[in-house]
């Protein structure tokens, strides 16, 4: 299979988490998606993974 792109190992060990508290009067506000009801959150989400999967 010839145009088939190479892909980055992630190293798991540098990743940083950050734990955030929240709640409904205050969302995350690193989540862009944070405001967003159930399903229009899940619609998104499965937008974003057919992105992902098309590349």
């Amino acid at each position: 299979m010839t145009g088939i792109k190479t892909t980055t190992k992630i190293n798991w060990n540098n990743i940083k988490i950050r734990v955030v508290s929240v709640d409904k009067e205050h969302p995350n506000e690193h989540n862009l998606y944070a405001r967003l009801f159930a399903k229009e959150r899940e619609q998104v989400i499965v937008s974003i993974c057919g992105k992902i999967w098309a590349r």
